[in-house]
């Protein structure tokens, strides 16, 4: 009997290729392939017996309701399972995956972007607005909670911080009010206001009172 080839998704699948109880119509060797390629990337090793079960998993699971319930039997032969191992490795892959999914959508961005995005929006000012700027950024990265992530629109930020020094440390060359602004950044006017009262709370307060 072959053994099984544990070096990528693709030779993991193949290898329980001929089971799948699925009629070609209904299954999906892309969701499978991100499937699995999952389950390589945070286990340590598994079994064949384990890699069975996650194999099966991983065309069992995207099915609708309707479908899970005429071919659940059909996967526990095919794949030689017991009833509570396709529902532990369901729920324990389908929690890996949210939990996965979730820590990369709070991965924070990178700061240079917010930086070059902070210099390109104050190039129409002196250049000692660009420096002001960046160090206020910079010291609100640093200050405030690991709270700010990726799914947050950093222009939002940019243009709080734009506001706060034109208003604080060079008010002569203010010409616009928040929603002036708000439509410079594309973002709403509420979200500049909430970014500058953290900025305000975070930054103004310790460095210029």
């Amino acid at each position: 009997m072959d053994e099984l080839d544990r070096t990528s998704a693709h030779t993991i699948l193949a290898f329980y290729k001929g089971r799948n109880p699925l009629p070609l119509e209904k299954q999906s060797e892309p969701r499978c392939l991100k499937t699995i390629n999952h389950v390589l990337m945070y286990t340590d090793w598994l079994s064949e017996d384990e890699w069975r079960a996650a194999v099966a998993t991983s065309s069992y699971m995207y099915l609708s309701p309707a479908d899970k319930q005429a071919f659940f039997d059909k996967f526990i032969e095919s794949y030689n399972l017991k009833k509570s191992e396709l529902y532990a490795w369901e729920r324990a892959i389908g929690d890996s995956m949210d939990e996965h999914v979730f820590v990369e959508r709070l991965r924070p961005f990178k700061i240079e972007d917010v930086i070059a995005c902070s210099n390109e929006m104050a190039a129409r000012y002196k250049p000692a607005v660009a420096r002001d700027m960046e160090q206020m950024l910079r010291q609100f990265f640093d200050t405030y909670p690991k709270s700010i992530k990726s799914n947050v629109n950093y222009k939002s930020i940019v243009g709080a911080v734009e506001y706060a020094v034109i208003v604080k440390r060079h008010p002569e060359l203010k010409d616009f009010d928040q929603q002036v602004l708000a439509d410079r950044y594309e973002v709403s006017k509420n979200s500049i206001g909430i970014w500058h009262r953290n900025i305000k709370k975070y930054c103004i307060r310790e460095a210029w009172h």
